[in-house]
Parts: C-alpha cells; structure tokens; sequence
C-alpha cells in the first residue's frame, strides 16, 4: 500500500521514495522470526529445527544497515524505489549452520520432517540501486549480526 501512494504522488510530481527490506535482523525484530528462533536455541544448545529441506533462501540484513539507509535517504532526497538486503541470499540451513558457528553452540541441526510451503524458493534481490542513489553499502555481515542478537539476547535473559 505505501508503494502505491508513493507512486501516486510521483504520478503528481511529488518524487518520494520506496525502501523495500529484505529480511531485516537485529534487535527488536520479533522472537517468533528464523533468525530470532535460531540464535535463542543456538545459545541455549537445544537443537535448530528445520522444515522441508530448509533450502528457502533469503536476503537477511541488519537493522543498523537499515538505519543508515534511512538516515542516507532523508540526506539525500527522493530516490525512488530501492531494494535493501545484504546482496547475499542464503538458504534457511546455511542459516541454522552459521549460528551453530558463531556462537560456537552444541546444538544439533534437525529436520522436523514437516513440510516448507516456501521450499526452494529464492529471494535474491538487487541492490544496486540503493547504492548508487543512496550511497547504501552494508556495514553488519551475518556473523556480526548473529553476535549482537546473542549479546542481547544474553543480557535480557541474564535480568
């Protein structure tokens, strides 16, 4: 919907632009999403459970990266619509094995055995655009990402 008005006000010469996210990561992203799920288990050694053959892939970027896209966007001036994300799709079992990795977990990775209805599904995105207009370039990887979600996710848990 706000798509939709942004190109309508365009349609009446009032440029604006569109950010379209990814899979934003980071803190305050709700405890329900993958990302979320994985590092609380990861960091609890229970195991990452995984549905279908877990190779739905997804752009995953941090909140801080969208932060200062935002920030970038009301620098610069209308931009139209811009892709933001990483620029590096993975599927949802690279996911469950990095934070293993990062966070150096004992946990097990599982197939459930229950169906993706997403499975094989790409979602590989262009960001080109956000980076010539906005000046936009990732800062956070995964790994950094995954670090910050635990560091707080240990400091709440620790309360």
């Amino acid at each position: 919907y706000g798509e939709i008005l942004v190109r309508l006000a365009e349609q009446e010469g009032i440029p604006g632009t569109t950010l379209r996210l990814t899979s934003p990561i980071g803190l305050g992203i709700p405890a329900h999403r993958i990302v979320s799920v994985f590092v609380r288990k990861a960091l609890s050694g229970e195991p990452l459970k995984l549905s279908g053959r877990g190779t739905r892939r997804q752009d995953y970027v941090d909140v801080r990266d969208v932060a200062a896209a935002v920030e970038a966007c009301l620098a610069s001036g209308p931009a139209g619509l811009c892709n933001l994300g990483s620029g590096r799709d993975m599927s949802n079992e690279e996911l469950a094995r990095a934070c293993v990795s990062v966070l150096n977990s004992k946990s097990e990775i599982v197939f459930s055995g229950r169906p993706d209805p997403e499975e094989g599904i790409i979602w590989r995105v262009s960001i080109e655009k956000a980076r010539h207009r906005l000046g936009y370039e990732p800062r956070f990887s995964l790994e950094e990402s995954i670090q910050s979600l635990a560091a707080a996710y240990a400091h709440c848990d620790s309360q």
